[in-house]
């Protein structure tokens, strides 16, 4: 009897020492981690969401001063979808004011939106020869577009309006704003993802703790349900510190591939079912 209650207060205080040495610090360096990378994301995605927002306001100013034929062809027609799609963001920032945040858009519809943008240039430059005009006569407010057009490159500022220039401001964006943080917005995507995982592991490994530890104080718990409920918080423990001891690109990496496996694995059994059917 005495030898159980010794394991019984051995088991506690060491279900005691993980909770307060083991997953708290866990859980808590894995916030600082988090706040460390959102200031470092924060630092270079904020200029670009300002630059993002002041295009789409341009475009918002200058797409009714665009001409297009009568009878449009394939790549006209192109052009045309992305300008409204692309000004329309543009309407509604002026209308709510303010900037979009840095994370409004998802990295996979921001990356959507930016080729869309990159593709106002390559629909102009198919076409042989661009019948699109510039109305010289469209009444255009210059110290709003001006405005705009400051914050996107001061080279612009003062320059003619013209087809041309709605062109070389959307390729020029795509390649010098978007192409040099593509990456890196997917890459903080995935470490947000990362970081969530990890502190749903913790969490919830420290709900069994305090459960099991409430259970055992209130009731007395055979030897071996003791030890294994040990063995298993000592395991979530060990499990949690090799979040924060292997490198986060390792765990992307291990996520990925199980991601692909997964994906392979469910393609296999619809091709089994379609076969047996």
């Amino acid at each position: 009897m005495g030898c159980m209650m010794d394991i019984h207060s051995d088991v506690i205080a060491i279900l005691s020492a993980v909770i307060t040495g083991g997953f708290v610090w866990v859980f808590v360096e894995i916030s600082n981690r988090k706040n460390r990378h959102n200031d470092e994301y924060r630092k270079f995605m904020a200029p670009f969401m300002k630059k993002l927002s002041a295009y789409f306001r341009y475009m918002e100013w200058m797409h009714s001063g665009v001409i297009y034929p009568k009878s449009m062809n394939e790549n006209e027609e192109d052009f045309q979808r992305l300008v409204e799609r692309t000004r329309r963001y543009g309407g509604e920032l002026i209308m709510d004011g303010g900037d979009y945040g840095i994370n409004y858009f998802s990295a996979e519809k921001l990356q959507n939106i930016c080729y869309d943008i990159n593709n106002i240039w390559y629909f102009y430059d198919r076409m042989r020869p661009p019948r699109i005009e510039w109305d010289e006569h469209f009444s255009l407010d210059e110290t709003l577009v001006n405005k705009e057009l400051k914050k996107l490159d001061p080279a612009y500022v003062d320059k003619p309006y013209s087809i041309k220039q709605i062109v070389n401001v959307s390729e020029n964006f795509y390649l010098d704003e978007y192409q040099p943080i593509e990456y890196d917005i997917f890459y903080h995507e995935a470490l947000e993802s990362l970081y969530y995982y990890q502190s749903a592991l913790v969490c919830t490994s420290l709900f069994i703790v305090l459960t099991t530890l409430s259970l055992m104080i209130c009731f007395d718990f055979p030897l071996w349900l003791m030890r294994a409920l040990t063995l298993i918080i000592v395991f979530l423990f060990g499990t949690c510190m090799l979040s924060l001891f292997v490198s986060e690109n390792t765990q992307l990496r291990t996520i990925n591939k199980w991601r692909e496996y997964k994906e392979k694995l469910a393609k296999q059994i619809k091709r089994r079912q379609r076969n047996n059917k």
